[in-house]
């Protein structure tokens, strides 16, 4: 238990590896990933800038493998009770200009249909710079698994942090590490998308724990505002 296998996405048959479902939002400020949930519409965290490029069908920046693709984009809506002051509410949706083609490299993910359950592990997919890498993009596409953490377990370790919209995923450690990875890595929990990264106090790609916004929770939201818009 709590153990997780880190998978460099750098090899040549990708097939079994790929992430069809992630965008690139790069920004001069902060990039960050988002998900790809409809042919027209990508969630993200709140908290970053309004101002993005959207890219997609792409694993590794330095050589712009699987079809780079630009995405302009219509609007973005952030949730209506999210603040610059905390981390709750901390979701955000993007309406393409005209819906993806959706295909074997570029696929939505589903939302969650129920909330998540005690035996499910996720996926979560980062970003992040090689060593060499001194750019403003990063560079290398790492995923791996790792373990759901109960919020009554997490609190322990995040007193007064965490709500009922929070979902804790990692291995709960008394170290935490520090390094440079790109946020709102999505976590993908049996095959569904239960969080988006928030914040984390360490490094996601060593397995450290990080704070997702619960997904779950924001299905009604989302649903009126695609149906909506």
């Amino acid at each position: 238990d709590g153990q997780y296998i880190a998978l460099p996405m750098l090899y040549d048959d990708m097939d079994e590896m790929d992430l069809p479902y992630l965008v690139y939002l790069r920004s001069s400020f902060q990039s960050c990933i988002g998900t790809l949930i409809h042919p027209q519409w990508i969630v993200t965290a709140a908290h970053f800038p309004i101002t993005l490029n959207l890219l997609c069908g792409l694993t590794n920046h330095s050589n712009g493998r699987f079809g780079k693709q630009e995405l302009p984009y219509e609007k973005v809506i952030s949730h209506p009770n999210f603040t610059s002051i905390s981390s709750e509410h901390d979701i955000m949706l993007i309406k393409l200009a005209t819906s993806i083609q959706l295909t074997k490299k570029f696929q939505s993910v589903k939302l969650p249909p129920e909330d998540i359950n005690m035996d499910t592990q996720c996926v979560l997919s980062v970003w992040s710079w090689s060593d060499n890498n001194f750019k403003q993009d990063a560079d290398i596409l790492q995923i791996f698994r790792t373990d759901w953490i109960p919020n009554s377990q997490c609190v322990y370790s995040y007193p007064g942090k965490l709500t009922k919209n929070t979902l804790c995923v990692g291995v709960m450690t008394e170290i935490s590490y520090k390094c440079l990875e790109v946020s709102a890595s999505p976590a993908i929990c049996g095959g569904f998308l239960q969080g988006i990264l928030s914040w984390t106090d360490g490094c996601i790609l060593v397995g450290d724990v990080g704070i997702f916004t619960k997904v779950y929770n924001y299905v009604p939201w989302i649903e009126k505002i695609i149906s909506t818009h």
